[in-house]
């Protein structure tokens, strides 16, 4: 196996190796509460009078997680862009 230095050039490198994975993670998280959150918001419209105080209850949390992770993502990111500036602006 030969090993061909373009296979891995679009892979960020140092620190912003670690962000980058970081970022997925994140992105991944954010994905998910957001998955959970339409699940259960179809659940609650779905739920029985007897079930759908229970049901809201559930949506709300889901939503609470997604609006969580959804917010770290946009720290995360930009704080990335922020970073990357004081790397490229010069004064």
């Amino acid at each position: 196996m030969s090993f061909d230095s373009a296979d891995i050039s679009a892979a960020p490198r140092g620190p912003s190796a670690s962000s980058y994975l970081r970022e997925l993670g994140l992105w991944d998280a954010w994905v998910f509460a957001a998955g959970d959150a339409a699940r259960a918001l179809g659940e609650w419209h779905e739920a029985t009078p007897a079930d759908a105080a229970v049901a809201y209850a559930v949506y709300r949390a889901a939503l609470d997680r997604e609006e969580r992770a959804a917010a770290v993502l946009a720290e995360c990111v930009t704080d990335g862009r922020q970073a990357w500036r004081s790397v490229f602006v010069t004064v």
